[in-house]
């Protein structure tokens, strides 16, 4: 990771830290997400562990792990994981935030004072 993305992550974090219902969007998804890719029997290592999609390191990981390897239904269920669902559900899950008054556009605005 370059210093101008950890810079960019921190300002970004400090930033959203007082609105929890972003927070929990995000946290929704990755439960869901994470608990799907248990569930379907994904592994990886533990210098992989929590990288995701970042990089490629997650599905790269998954895919070279023991047991598995890069058939197409692999690859699919990689891509659906990593990808799909997660995108899926929080296009989802901001949608339904959105309707009952959580989260607004201006929540996603980031001020650089």
């Amino acid at each position: 990771m370059t210093a101008a993305i950890a810079v960019a992550l921190l300002l970004l974090i400090g930033e959203k830290l007082g609105n929890y219902t972003i927070l929990l969007l995000s946290t929704i998804v990755t439960l869901v997400a994470g608990g799907v890719g248990g569930a379907v029997g994904i592994s990886g290592t533990p210098i992989s562990a929590g990288f995701g999609i970042s990089g490629l390191v997650g599905p790269l990981a998954a895919l070279n792990y023991e047991g598995w390897g890069w058939t197409a239904g692999n690859l699919a269920i990689i891509a659906m994981a990593f990808i799909a669902l997660p995108l899926v559900m929080s296009i989802l899950f901001n949608f339904l935030f959105s309707r009952i008054g959580w989260v607004r556009s201006e929540h996603y605005k980031l001020d650089f004072k």
